[in-house]
Parts: structure tokens; C-alpha cells; sequence
């Protein structure tokens, strides 16, 4: 087996990873960063790119006033039914809101632009900020700050297994290659940093905390969310807080920037039809498991005007930021790459965004067969006029699906995440099963989500870039053994 020998190993070339490797290099480590895939951007480069935060220069232009307490208790009422703030560990989770606007400066010092402030209940005042370009944009920036930090960043590699020293110390890892399968020995003179990201494409691990049966096809976002990161940790005898796969699936656009349209949609009385034409389960009662089970697991939410006219539009807004559908109880579309909330007019420009005078019109525009389409919506639309029951259900079915224009939206795909990781302190070092820190080992981002409190839009990228940060910085700053000086 080949070995190399660098200050720090980072494995992960997402957001948090990123983050990690150029704090490191600027406190004078020599930095090797390992990413699985062949491209850098993990769950970053996916994501809206949304940072929520307190007390920033957009919101004091917009004459916000606003602080990183006021913050906190706003991002604590996000706490789900059933739990306390005695569930979570609330120093991790200050350490998270107080990050944010520090966070938020650094990227715009690094020319990421922003839109925004947006609001988002239940916070009280407008916190949301949206990288104009989306969460990608984040990945481009940080990937030349490492190189020109002098960052070596080597792509289609993946760690395998964690070594460790006579006193318990990480002494560095296992990288494999993925063409080759060729293994090499890092020898990580200062430390590890661990952020490979989600498990929720570890089928074992998945199924260990909590993947149901049937969601066992349905496939991962990201797709090569292993976990890699997690279950080397794991042998080493790390801590996990929080692990859970058990979140049902979600919707997700299959054409780039992937967002979610809203579920409200369907309460609002939108329908789903597969790629066939046809209705296949009951849309207020988590349709994502059925239609991951249709052809090709596609399919399309369809409107009509009816349902439109209670979407909002951007002449709803009066400011700072997408407003309008708050202010006028109104929908919109699903969270989107700076303007927040998108409408209408905003989906007018993707290519999995179709609208048509009629019904056969449509289904031509969007690949679906004409006929059968047609019959499906016949039978919505005497569902709703009370003439026949719902063969799936639904109590609610809405106005129908009867006025043009109509529209729809797909094909979308179904895809499964995960959540927690490793246990972390304050500090990003990893901790071992009975709370000690294991000497050398860090973590960031959702590797080290542990038992913070991560909710709502824009504080898991803070959570990455922040955890990164400290993960990166300390590690790099470990004294080196005396034998290696």
C-alpha cells in the first residue's frame, strides 16, 4: 500500500468540507482533501443556498433591527410536537445561530451576492438571505479560495477506514480510489476532518436507524450519500446523536436548481398523475412512497387556473424580499435560488414547467398521453362536483381541475435523506461513545450534526460552513509529535 504524509486530511469536498480544508491551510497546515465523487458540491452544491441570519447589512438596509438573541428564541419555536429544548444540545445549537452572521459576511467578502431579507414564520422579523446563483455558487467560490490557499484536492477518492496511534490518536486514514480500488495510507500529521455528508444511501445503516421497507427503493439525495465519513468514525468508537432515517420521502424537481414544490399544493387541490396519465394515490396522504413506485418513479403535479389565482405574484410584494404570499395568505411554488418563494412566473423559465389552454394542449407539451390524461381529469372533476367518490380516499379534494389555463409540473423524482452524525463538542472534535474527545478527529456539517438543532430555511448551510470553519482551523492548529517537527 502507498503512503503520503500531509498536516491534515479533510474527506469531503461539500460545503463544510470545503470550509474545513481552506481554514486549515491558512493556519499553515499542508491540507489533502479527498471527495468520492467526481465533482466537488455534495449537498451544497444542491441546495437552494439559502443562509438565515441575524442582524446582517441587508436587513439593516431595509431598516431591520434584529440580533442573534432575538434569533434564538425565534429558531427555538421551530422545536417539532413532542419534542423540548431539553431535546437538543442548546450550546451547539447557539453556536449555529451566533455563527450565522459571520458566516453570511464571509461569503459575501468571497462575492457571493445575496437577495433578501425574506421572511419565514415563524421568525419575527425577515432573516432569509438567498445566494443569487443557488447553493453551487458557495462550492465555486470556496473550491478556488482552497486552491489558492494551496489545498490539494483529489476527486474520485473516498475514505475507507480510520487509523489510529498507541495514545488513541487519530493518525490519519485510508483512502480508496474508485476506478482503481487502489488504496493509499494518509498519514495526517495534525488530524482528520470528517464531512462526506448524509447515509441515506447506506442501505445497512439506513436500515440500522430507522429506513422503513418501504422506502428501501426509493432512492438518496445525494445519491452517493454513504455516510462514509460516519461509519469510519464509527469504528473508531464515535459517538452518534440524532441518527435517523426514518423521514418519509420527499418530492424533488428532477432539472437543476432541485427544489421541492410545496405539499400545500395539494391541500390547495392540485393532483398527480404519472407519466401514463393517470391518478395513483391519495395526494394528502404522503403520495411520495406510491409514486416513487411508478413508471420510471416520475410524475407531475397538475393544475388549473382555479388554483393558480390563489398563488402569489410578485406584484404581492411590497418588500424586503418575497413577501407577498405572506402578507396575502397566499401559496407559492416552493423555496427557490434568490427570490426565496417562487411563483409562477419565476417557473415559466424551467424546462419541467408546463402551461396550456386545454387539457389535451397540456399533456402534449408534457410528454403525457393525451386521452388518458383527459379521462383522468374527467374524474377529478366529478369527484369534485360530489357525482362520484375518490377511489383513493381523498376527502378533500378541491375546486377540480376544470379552468384554464393548466399547468404542470415535473417529471419530479422521490428521494430519501437522512439525519444526526457524529457527536461533536464545540470545538468540531468528534467524541467517543462515553463523551471524550478522540484525540485528532473532527467533524462538520451533517457529519457533525450530533445533537444540535438544525430546522427551517438557511441554518443547515450555516451549520456546514461554520462547523467547517472550526473543524478546519483547529485541526490545523494541533502541535505536531516531536519526532515529526
Amino acid at each position: 500500500m502507498n503512503s503520503e504524509t500531509w498536516d491534515v486530511l479533510v474527506a469531503g469536498g461539500g460545503g463544510a468540507g470545503l470550509s474545513a480544508a481552506v481554514s486549515a491551510a491558512r493556519v499553515g497546515a499542508s491540507v489533502l482533501l479527498v471527495e468520492k465523487t467526481a465533482e466537488l458540491g455534495g449537498a451544497t452544491g444542491m441546495s437552494v443556498g439559502t443562509i438565515s441570519a441575524a442582524g446582517t447589512a441587508l436587513q439593516q438596509a431595509a431598516g431591520i433591527v434584529d440580533d442573534v438573541d432575538a434569533h434564538f428564541e425565534d429558531y427555538l419555536e421551530l422545536i417539532p410536537a413532542g419534542r423540548t429544548r431539553g431535546s437538543y444540545d442548546l450550546e451547539l445549537t447557539r453556536l449555529l445561530i451566533d455563527s450565522a452572521p459571520g458566516v453570511l459576511r464571509r461569503m459575501a467578502t468571497l462575492g457571493v451576492r445575496f437577495s433578501g431579507p425574506h421572511p419565514e414564520p415563524p421568525h419575527s422579523v425577515p432573516r432569509m438571505h438567498n445566494a443569487v446563483l443557488g447553493g453551487s455558487v458557495y462550492i465555486r467560490k470556496l473550491a478556488r479560495e482552497a486552491r489558492d490557499a494551496g489545498v490539494a484536492i483529489r476527486t474520485l477518492a473516498s475514505i475507507a477506514a480510520l487509523d489510529r496511534g498507541g495514545q488513541g490518536e487519530v493518525t490519519g486514514a485510508v483512502v480508496r480510489a474508485a476506478a482503481s480500488g487502489e488504496r493509499t495510507r494518509i498519514h495526517a500529521r495534525r488530524g482528520v476532518a470528517l464531512a462526506t455528508g448524509y447515509f441515506g444511501a447506506n442501505a445497512s445503516l439506513a436500515r440500522r436507524y430507522g429506513r422503513s421497507p418501504e422506502t428501501e427503493g426509493i432512492g438518496s439525495l445525494p445519491e452517493d450519500a454513504t455516510g462514509d465519513g460516519i461509519s469510519a468514525a464509527m469504528e473508531v468508537g464515535a459517538g452518534v446523536g440524532e441518527m435517523d432515517a426514518s423521514s418519509p420521502p420527499i418530492f424533488r424537481t428532477r432539472e437543476q436548481p432541485y427544489v421541492r414544490p410545496e405539499p400545500h399544493l395539494f391541500e390547495a387541490g392540485a393532483i398527480l398523475v404519472n407519466v401514463q396519465g393517470r391518478r395513483f394515490a391519495n395526494e394528502l396522504d404522503g403520495p411520495e412512497s406510491a409514486a416513487a413506485r411508478q413508471p420510471g418513479g416520475e410524475s407531475f403535479i397538475v393544475f388549473d387556473s382555479q388554483l393558480a389565482a390563489r398563488i402569489a405574484s410578485a406584484e404581492d410584494d411590497s418588500g424586503p424580499g418575497r413577501n407577498g404570499w405572506l402578507s396575502h395568505r397566499k401559496l407559492f411554488l416552493s423555496t427557490y435560488p434568490a427570490i426565496a418563494y417562487a411563483y409562477i412566473a419565476d417557473y415559466r423559465a424551467r424546462a419541467d414547467f408546463f402551461e396550456a389552454g386545454s387539457a389535451a394542449a397540456l399533456a402534449r407539451v408534457s410528454g403525457l398521453p393525451v386521452g388518458r390524461f383527459e379521462e383522468t381529469l374527467c374524474k377529478v372533476n366529478r369527484i369534485a362536483r360530489g357525482e362520484s367518490l375518490d377511489p383513493f380516499g381523498r376527502r378533500r379534494v378541491g375546486p377540480g381541475v376544470s379552468k384554464p389555463p393548466f399547468y404542470a409540473i415535473g417529471p419530479l423524482g422521490v428521494s430519501v435523506s437522512s439525519s444526526g452524525g457524529l457527536k461533536i463538542d464545540a470545538n468540531a472534535r468528534v467524541l467517543d461513545t462515553s463523551g471524550i474527545p478522540i484525540p485528532r478527529l473532527y467533524a462538520a456539517g451533517i457529519n457533525g450534526s450530533s445533537n444540535a438543532f438544525i430546522a427551517g430555511h438557511g441554518h443547515a448551510l450555516v451549520w456546514a460552513f461554520a462547523t467547517g470553519q472550526i473543524a478546519g482551523r483547529n485541526a490545523g492548529s494541533e502541535r505536531l509529535d516531536r519526532g515529526e517537527r
